[in-house]
């Protein structure tokens, strides 16, 4: 079947009122819902995998059995090279909802703009974002779990990995949810001077919760790349690739006009906000999905809460289970997100890359005279951004 026709209504209504008359107190906002395309490539792949024009073997080196590049395009690996049967179709399946629809958020906004002493600017303004439909996707033809991780305190759902068809890879299924909501919080403070200098300086503070954020091209990458305890058909709310958490922003920019046809601007642009949110994940398939870089970790609260052994390092020192752990324990202690964490899972994005700073650089030279009776301008510009690193290496970094 297909996806059914969906009609989607975004009523939105918005106002700007002078308080007091004077525009001396502006108080202005909105509410409305918006409804967002939808990348094409997502349904495009509904009709590239559909299980009969592409066949697929699904098979790993580390299963027992080494795999070389062979590059016979008539003469590739089929399953009965790694023992399966061979099935009649096969390879990955993209399907979608019959109810399926574009995203769709209700949003908010409600802000104040006042004049303060010294000729300054006020504002205060916030914003709020409600999911209505985000995707979020499915592999249908994997086990449900049948079991849990035993030995420590770590007992997360695990599966066997087994395909309920195994004529058939994935079959991813997208449908949507309601669950998600980002909000914004701005004060914001202006300052226009009588010599042509003008300063601003503003903070924000952020935050975006989102089941899946769907950023990949295809269906199953949006399935697969999502860091999870429960397994990755049964996401939880958590923080998005796109959590803001505290942002602060500034200006100060000045302006000279001289020999009557002449203009010179120089500004200077401040951005500083929180790092980039990541997760702490174990690499390897420890639930049985078959996925190696999607499950977070559990942080033992102490050496009983997690299975060490010795092992020989590469210079044939051996590194014994309790060194290991005194290691282990200072990395734990040493870090601001995971000393908290002790005794549970790690969360999804909650870890935090370092504060970031950076400065901005920009000059612009504007030539105007009068042609014709209408006013012209020319514009030349010079933009220098994360200026402070091009004159120190260690000034302006940004972590990724």
């Amino acid at each position: 079947e297909s996806i059914e026709s969906q009609i989607l209504i975004s009523p939105r209504v918005g106002f700007n009122w002078d308080a007091l008359g004077d525009q001396s107190l502006q108080v202005r906002g909105g509410v409305g819902i918006f409804t967002s395309r939808l990348p094409l490539v997502w349904p495009g792949g509904s009709y590239t995998n559909n299980g009969v024009n592409i066949g697929g073997v699904y098979h790993r080196s580390s299963w027992g059995d080494d795999i070389y590049f062979n590059p016979d395009w008539d003469n590739q690996y089929e399953n009965p090279d790694f023992g399966y049967t061979d099935a009649a179709y096969g390879g990955q399946v993209d399907l979608f909802a019959e109810d399926f629809k574009f995203p769709q958020m209700f949003r908010v906004n409600l802000a104040v703009d006042k004049t303060l002493p010294w000729d300054m600017i006020g504002t205060l303004e916030g914003i709020y974002t409600k999911t209505l439909n985000n995707v979020l996707y499915y592999n249908v033809n994997m086990e449900m779990p049948s079991g849990n991780l035993t030995g420590t305190p770590d007992d997360r759902p695990t599966t066997t990995g087994t395909s309920i068809d195994p004529d058939y890879t994935r079959v991813i299924l997208g449908t949507n949810t309601d669950e998600g909501y980002t909000y914004n919080i701005t004060a914001q403070l202006q300052k226009p001077f009588d010599n042509g200098l003008t300063a601003s300086l503003a903070y924000t503070y952020g935050r975006a919760m989102a089941v899946n954020d769907a950023t990949s091209s295809q269906n199953s990458s949006q399935w697969r790349y999502m860091e999870t305890v429960n397994g990755l058909n049964d996401l939880e709310l958590s923080y998005s690739d796109f959590d803001l958490k505290h942002r602060i922003t500034a200006y100060v920019s000045y302006s000279k006009e001289f020999l009557g046809h002449l203009k010179s601007t120089l500004s200077i642009f401040y951005n500083g906000q929180t790092g980039q949110p990541f997760s702490y994940i174990y690499y390897g398939d420890i639930n049985g999905d078959g996925e190696r870089t999607n499950s977070l970790i559990y942080v033992p609260a102490n050496a009983g809460e997690i299975n060490l052994v010795d092992y020989v390092d590469g210079d044939g020192n051996t590194v014994t289970a309790a060194q290991q752990w005194v290691d282990f324990e200072k990395f734990i202690n040493d870090d601001d997100y995971l000393k908290d964490r002790k005794g549970k899972y790690a969360e999804r994005n909650a870890a935090r890359s370092p504060f970031e700073h950076g400065f901005d650089l920009k000059f612009a030279q504007d030539l105007f005279t009068d042609i014709g009776g209408r006013d012209q301008k020319l514009t030349l510009t010079l933009d220098i951004f994360n200026f402070t690193n091009l004159l120190n290496k260690d000034w302006g970094r940004q972590y990724y």
